[in-house]
């Protein structure tokens, strides 16, 4: 079972704003 996938649909579907928010996690260094 793929956990981290789970996890980022999860995450992205409760995040209108998923685009802006992955550039950020992706410069913090958040999965």
């Amino acid at each position: 079972r793929d956990d981290a996938t789970f996890w980022i649909l999860s995450w992205i579907a409760v995040k209108p704003g998923w685009r802006i928010s992955l550039q950020t996690h992706k410069y913090i260094g958040i999965p």
